[in-house]
C-alpha cells in the first residue's frame, strides 16, 4: 500500500517523519497518516514525496518499478555503498596510499 511505501522509502533513505514532512511541507501528523493508510496525500504531496524519496509516483502507487526506475535506484545505491565504504576507510587511520589503491579498485568495478 501507499503508506507502507512511503515509511519503507523514508526509512532507507534515513530520514524520520519529522525530517521528510518538513521537506515535503506538511505536518509530521500527516505523514504519519498518510504511513498508516489513514489519510491520503494530494497530488502535489505525492510528486513531493517522490522527489524527496528518490522514486517515481508510479511506483508509491502502484509498487511497480519501471525499467529506468530500477536502474536509477541502483545508481543511487552505489553512490551511498561508494560513501559509506569511504568513510569506513577513512576511520580506519589507513596510509593515503592504501586509500587510493582501493578507491581506484572500486573505480574500476
Amino acid at each position: 500500500m501507499l503508506g507502507s511505501r512511503i515509511a519503507h522509502l523514508r526509512k532507507i533513505h534515513g530520514m524520520s517523519q519529522c525530517e521528510l514532512a518538513s521537506r515535503i511541507n506538511v505536518s509530521t501528523s500527516a505523514l504519519g497518516m498518510y504511513e498508516q493508510n489513514r489519510r491520503e496525500p494530494s497530488l502535489a504531496v505525492l510528486i513531493k514525496l517522490a522527489q524527496e524519496l528518490n522514486a517515481t509516483t508510479d511506483y508509491l502507487l502502484t509498487g511497480t518499478l519501471k525499467q529506468e526506475s530500477i536502474l536509477q535506484s541502483h545508481s543511487y545505491l552505489k553512490e551511498i555503498n561508494s560513501i559509506t565504504l569511504l568513510d569506513q576507510l577513512l576511520q580506519q587511520q589507513l596510509s593515503k596510499e592504501e586509500i587510493v589503491s582501493i578507491i581506484i579498485s572500486i573505480l574500476e568495478n
